[in-house]
């Protein structure tokens, strides 16, 4: 890299999941949660310290459909 540059850095989307009780059925089940935008995993990892309950469970992208021209997201669990 040259001198006086900064490497960009794409945002990423991640989604998270927490477990909580139902107040319809009283179990214990997975639910989504927010999305998070970070560099990486492991700096969406970071920004959900404060949230003990939440996980980082993959992360979302997406891709267009060349016939429809309309974007469509994927999910990468991993």
């Amino acid at each position: 890299m040259a001198p006086g540059t900064t490497k960009e850095r794409t945002v990423r989307k991640f989604q998270t999941m927490t477990w909580a009780i139902d107040p319809k059925d009283g179990k214990l089940k997975k639910w989504i949660g927010p999305r998070i935008e970070a560099i990486s995993r492991k700096d969406a990892e970071e920004k959900i310290k404060g949230f003990g309950y939440l996980q980082v469970t993959g992360e979302l992208r997406s891709e267009v459909d060349e016939e429809s021209g309309k974007e469509k997201e994927l999910h990468n669990w991993n």
